[in-house]
């Protein structure tokens, strides 16, 4: 019975273990794909960045004449909250 009993405990050992090293393949697999997505995803914001970096001057021209027609609700709100946000994206 023992023996019967060492065996059945080695099989069961042995197949805890497959199943560990199984699910550690599994999660490197996924860690290096999920690596790749976010490198193709910074190449796409990387591009889109540089094909708006060329409009930034116009789209702050755009911004200046919006809100030199705006009448100015107070100056203190004009100096806490900017009509530009992408002044912040910028610096």
């Amino acid at each position: 019975m023992s023996k019967e009993l060492e065996k059945a405990l080695e099989g069961w050992v042995a197949s805890r273990k497959e199943g560990h090293e199984t699910f550690i393949r599994l999660f490197e697999q996924w860690g290096k794909d999920f690596n790749k997505q976010l490198q193709e995803i910074e190449k796409l914001n990387n591009g889109f960045l540089k094909s708006v970096q060329g409009n930034l001057d116009y789209i702050e021209q755009w911004f200046a004449k919006k809100e030199r027609n705006l009448p100015s609700c107070s100056a203190d709100l004009d100096d806490k909250m900017p009509l530009r946000p992408y002044v912040l994206m910028r610096g």
